[in-house]
């Protein structure tokens, strides 16, 4: 293992966590400098045993990755059942480091390591949601959890296909169909049979990840507000640091609002369509407060371009040539006729003329 990564962990208190220490038999981080991980000694053994192709073995990286998930879970788990009021007085001072760790982190440990369950666990935990935005930030903090929500989505997904796999080779070799089953998952999985019969419940996780979404929307929406309050506060306009900042962090909410209604999107458009178009409105909003004068901004194109494609979706071609218009206008002007954003959006509004049976203006 890296021994800069180790002299990194150390700073941030997980070397205490996960047991390892480094060799002083020399000063700076050099090739002589070894990073054992004590928790496991199946870990040590094989350092000892294959000490050649060391850093690329697969196996080690998944063990390693399995007392990762399980030490920062297990402390994280009871940090926030205790309502985040004690702290975690074996870290001392690197208290606050190593919670800045577990927002950007544990989810990546435990999927890594196919801990699903645990994972989701922590995703649908509003606490750790809260925790995660104030920690990594509110735009960084949402783009991480909805990325998070989206790789546990992809990873039930292969569990379920591996899963009927299994179910289908075993009827075969038992020379028998599923009875009563169909040959395409979903249709199949919603048999109750079968969420008992320990396939993965990814229905039941999609309501979940649409509940955390919005918890993530009510979090954006009382900072929004919180800005907006401080900005009266101070005397916004007669402070331009101040007003900087406030049109900063509006700017950052839009951005967040847009992740968040292009996820919605993402984990069933026709049911949630009205909370997805919500929040690109809000984006929109936020946005267009935070530049004020200079709506020419690429930023606001995006969300265009998003509720264009929403819209589109939905054939209310109307709305979504207005939207796609506007964008168009903006991408020209700030980053030219050639950009992919350009294209991106001319592509789009020659698929609705063509779908109005204008081929020729289509083609153009």
């Amino acid at each position: 293992v890296c021994n800069y990564v180790t002299d990194a962990l150390r700073k941030v208190g997980l070397v205490e966590l996960y047991g390892a220490d480094v060799c002083r038999e020399s000063i700076g981080p050099t090739s002589k400098l070894d990073f054992y991980i004590g928790l496991e000694r199946i870990v040590f053994n094989d350092i000892v045993e294959n000490p050649i192709g060391l850093l690329l073995d697969e196996h080690l990286l998944r063990k390693c990755q399995e007392i990762l998930s399980h030490s920062v879970f297990t402390k994280l788990k009871n940090y926030l059942d205790n309502d985040m009021t004690q702290s975690l007085p074996e870290f001392g001072h690197t208290n606050h480091s190593f919670i800045w760790y577990c927002c950007r982190h544990s989810i990546q440990h435990l999927l890594a390591n196919g801990n699903l369950d645990e994972a989701q666990i922590l995703l649908v935990n509003e606490s750790f949601v809260r925790l995660r935005l104030q920690n990594t930030g509110l735009l960084r903090g949402t783009f991480q959890h909805c990325r998070d929500c989206a790789k546990l989505t992809i990873c039930l997904m292969k569990r379920f296909d591996s899963w009927r796999s299994n179910e289908l080779q075993t009827a075969d070799e038992h020379n028998n169909g599923i009875s009563g089953y169909s040959l395409f998952p979903m249709e199949e999985y919603e048999n109750k049979e079968l969420k008992s019969s320990g396939a993965p419940d990814i229905l039941a996780w999609k309501e979940c990840y649409f509940k955390v979404l919005c918890i993530i929307s009510t979090i954006l929406r009382e900072k929004a507000g919180e800005a907006f309050s401080k900005r009266l506060a101070e005397g916004a306009y007669e402070n331009n640091t101040t007003e900087y900042n406030s049109r900063h962090i509006k700017e950052e909410i839009g951005e967040a609002f847009q992740i968040v209604g292009e996820s919605i999107g993402d984990i069933d458009s026709d049911t949630y369509r009205i909370e997805e178009l919500e929040n690109y409105e809000e984006a929109l909003q936020l946005k267009t407060e935070a530049f004020g004068g200079d709506q020419n901004n690429a930023s606001i194109a995006d969300t265009l371009y998003a509720m264009g494609c929403h819209h589109q979706r939905f054939n209310h071609i109307s709305f979504a040539q207005k939207c796609y218009e506007q964008a168009l206008r903006i991408y020209k002007l700030t980053l030219g006729y050639e950009h992919f954003s350009v294209a991106r959006v001319l592509h789009n509004i020659g698929i609705m003329y063509a779908y109005k049976d204008e081929r020729d203006i289509a083609m153009k």
